[in-house]
């Protein structure tokens, strides 16, 4: 029996998939320091997250918040690739990175970038609750990603009392 060919064609349309971050299963914690804060108690705050995009190899944007930012809270990054523009709310509790013009950073880029945002707080009594930190990240397109959340626990140091003379000169009389 000779059978008869039928074609069919197919129409198939692309659809953009979301960005997607997963954090490292990383249990990072603040201490605050003695003293005058320095920095270097700064915790950083998932150091081996990693960036996927079915369909894309590179992002609009990376952002990293504090959404439960208390007195003292600051995020901590210096962009040493020099790929991105790096912008501070006015309170650095959150930062994003964007494309810097001229350059083509690639998903591991923006991935190694994220890995060296820190946590610091710079208060002499630090509230104890715990940060939620979270990292949203944005595709060329426009298409944000499923936000993940970061927890860091926070804990003041009984500071040594510090007392300070007057810079005086004692008189004495006589009597």
């Amino acid at each position: 029996l000779a059978g008869t060919v039928a074609t069919e064609t197919l129409t198939v349309t692309p659809t953009n998939d979301k960005p997607v971050i997963t954090l490292a299963n990383e249990s990072p914690a603040f201490t605050e320091m003695e003293g005058t804060d320095t920095g270097a108690n700064a915790v950083v705050i998932n150091s081996a997250l990693t960036i996927a995009d079915l369909d894309h190899t590179t992002l609009q944007s990376a952002t990293v918040a504090i959404t439960n930012a208390q007195t003292g809270d600051r995020l901590v990054f210096v962009d040493g690739s020099g790929l991105f523009d790096v912008t501070f709310n006015g309170s650095n509790t959150s930062v994003t990175l964007t494309i810097k013009a001229g350059q083509t950073p690639l998903l591991a880029d923006f991935q190694a970038a994220l890995r060296l945002v820190k946590f610091n707080n710079t208060s002499d009594t630090p509230n104890t609750t715990d940060r939620t930190i979270d990292f949203t990240v944005v595709d060329p397109a426009g298409l944000a990603g499923t936000t993940v959340t970061e927890t860091v626990p926070v804990t003041p140091t009984n500071d040594k009392p510090v007392i300070t003379l007057a810079n005086e000169s004692p008189a004495f009389t006589e009597m």
